[in-house]
């Protein structure tokens, strides 16, 4: 039986490294035939699209430094700079596991968060919780259903929220795994296929950014909970970055 599961595993990472490979060319073939079929209203629903995510965005990071500055007296220029390298590194690859390494050492190092905190918080929330995927959908959701004249009742909005909060802990962490899990989500939910196709093709344009929303997140968030537990260095994570000494 040990043998037979081993073996099933691994025949799921090898799926899963096939699924990483193929996706994105399918993704990018969709978003190009996306872009070049379709006119210039759909290009500035398109552009609507990303417009609205950025400002959601920018409202909850604006909400959650404000949340850090009140609650931890730190000042939010000291808070990001120190956040900055793994930030730059999600922005730049769309990718939180390239910037764990660095999640880790700042959590510890720069901002005084416990030990026994950042070796649980880590790598549960980066494997289980995807703030940024989220943001993206729903907002673009909302947007794409105003565009198509798709009424959300209550009901419809408690299963969708139930939906969303689900697959954010189960989407694939693979380039495209938002876009695969998504379309199915969104067809059900009774949006036309070609606005849905719109939708995918502008999260392209908000994937990055949002992996650094995500992380600034997490940090606010990691911040927060270790102060509550009595597990952060006050003046270490007050203090100026150790870069800069």
């Amino acid at each position: 039986v040990r043998q037979v599961l081993s073996e099933l595993n691994d025949l799921a990472f090898k799926m899963m490294h096939l699924f990483s490979r193929a996706l994105p060319l399918l993704v990018g073939l969709s978003v190009f035939k996306v872009l070049v079929t379709t006119d210039v209203s759909s290009l500035t629903r398109m552009g609507t699209i990303v417009a609205l995510n950025f400002a959601v965005m920018a409202a909850f990071a604006i909400a959650a430094l404000a949340w850090v500055s009140i609650s931890l007296h730190v000042s939010v220029p000291t808070f990001l700079k120190k956040a900055s390298p793994a930030l730059i590194i999600c922005l730049t690859t769309g990718s939180t596991t390239s910037a764990m390494s660095d999640f880790f050492r700042i959590s510890k190092k720069e901002f005084g968060v416990d030990d026994s905190i950042v070796d649980f918080w880590v790598p549960l929330g980066h494997a289980m919780f995807t703030p940024s995927t989220i943001v993206p959908l729903v907002v673009g959701m909302y947007a794409v259903a105003d565009m198509a004249d798709v009424a959300f009742g209550p009901t419809r909005m408690a299963v969708l929220a139930l939906l969303v909060f689900q697959l954010s802990i189960t989407t694939p962490k693979v380039p495209g795994g938002i876009a695969a899990t998504f379309t199915i989500l969104l067809s059900q939910l009774g949006l036309p296929q070609d606005l849905v196709g719109l939708l995918m093709a502008a999260n392209v344009f908000v994937c990055n950014p949002s992996i650094a929303f995500g992380d600034l997140i997490r940090f606010v968030e990691i911040c927060c909970f270790a102060k509550s537990e009595d597990a952060l260095d006050m003046q270490k994570l007050a203090s100026a970055p150790q870069e800069a000494r």
